[in-house]
């Protein structure tokens, strides 16, 4: 069984890109610091990368699918960097294919794209009416699958992820994949998968799509993933979701696993309990846990945990540590 090496948790608000956040831009300034360090952690020891954020159905985004943020108040558009795959996983549901990025997905794609320093600002294209526009094809690659999601136990688990469907129409103006990566603001970026988890899956079919989607890129080298999710919307009371008295020790909670790295609290996280605190990324969670479930043991790390805006941003990393094989008798050390 493959397993991911590393993993980070990163938030995903709109308020992340400067030109979004207007005069209150240097109040996440931390929060950009604690994400960049997360992410060049993952590149530095990843030789593929699977990405996931929440949406509202099981998708892999195509390959010149763009992320806009026109809707939170900047005519500004990303994209992922361009070595990135469709993978073929029989095991799994047919996924959509993505030809826009939902809001978790256009925020990784604006880190990877400001990962470095020296680099904050990246490569963001500004919407123009006349920007051209091409149908781009999504590259394919064989790659093996896990266990079906029929053998997962089905107590509060969808197995069947809904939203399947003929694939849209992918536009884009990406260049063509650098064949072992693309640069990302100074460092090469892994060939990724980067696909989106809908609430609607139970942690058991959670888990087993992240298991599946680090077993589809065993063949690529060391596995890294990114967890794109934000806790609880319910803070204080004028967070979004409005005060809740369990918010806080739930984030708490999910920040031990982090720190402890026991990723066993995040896949046993209850939907219902979830949902309730409106925690953005239950099923992102609980899928990055079942890519690192297995090979060994494990050491985290939190670099950020606050609630500016009354919704609970946790920055953390996780990251398998080396087993020391004993030496056997006569053989030299």
């Amino acid at each position: 069984m493959t397993v991911a090496v590393l993993a980070a948790l990163l938030p995903h608000p709109p308020l992340l890109v400067p030109q979004l956040a207007g005069g209150a831009a240097g109040e996440l300034d931390p929060l950009r610091s604690a994400c960049h360090k997360a992410l060049d952690a993952v590149l530095s020891a990843s030789g593929a990368l699977v990405v996931i954020g929440d949406g509202p159905v099981w998708g892999i985004a195509a390959r010149a699918a763009v992320g806009s943020f026109a809707p939170y108040g900047a005519d500004i558009e990303v994209q992922l960097p361009p070595d990135h795959l469709w993978v073929d996983i029989p095991a799994l549901p047919e996924p959509h294919r993505l030809e826009a990025l939902p809001l978790s997905l256009a925020i990784a794609a604006w880190l990877l794209d400001t990962a470095a320093p020296g680099r904050r600002g990246g490569r963001l294209t500004l919407v123009r009416d006349d920007a051209p526009r091409v149908d781009e094809p999504v590259s394919a690659t064989d790659a093996p699958g896990t266990a079906p999601l029929s053998a997962v136990p089905p107590a509060g688990d969808s197995d069947e992820v809904p939203g399947r469907g003929g694939p849209p129409r992918a536009v884009g103006n990406a260049p063509d994949a650098g064949g072992d990566g693309a640069p990302v603001a100074g460092r090469r970026a892994p060939p990724l998968v980067a696909c989106t988890v809908p609430a609607t899956l139970g942690p058991g079919a959670a888990t087993a799509v992240g298991r599946a989607l680090v077993e589809a890129l065993a063949d690529r080298g060391p596995v890294g993933m990114i967890a794109m999710a934000d806790l609880s919307a319910r803070r204080t009371e004028a967070a979004p979701g409005a005060f809740h008295p369990a918010a806080a020790a739930f984030d708490a909670g999910i920040a031990r696993a982090f720190a402890s790295g026991d990723l066993t609290a995040l896949a046993e996280v209850d939907p219902a309990e979830a949902a309730e605190l409106r925690v953005g990324g239950r099923a992102v969670l609980q899928a990055m846990a079942g890519g690192m479930q297995g090979g060994g043991p494990l050491a985290g790390q939190v670099l950020y945990d606050q609630a500016p805006y009354g919704v609970g941003y946790l920055v953390g990393i996780v990251e398998r540590q080396a087993v020391d094989v004993p030496e056997r008798a006569g053989e030299p050390a």
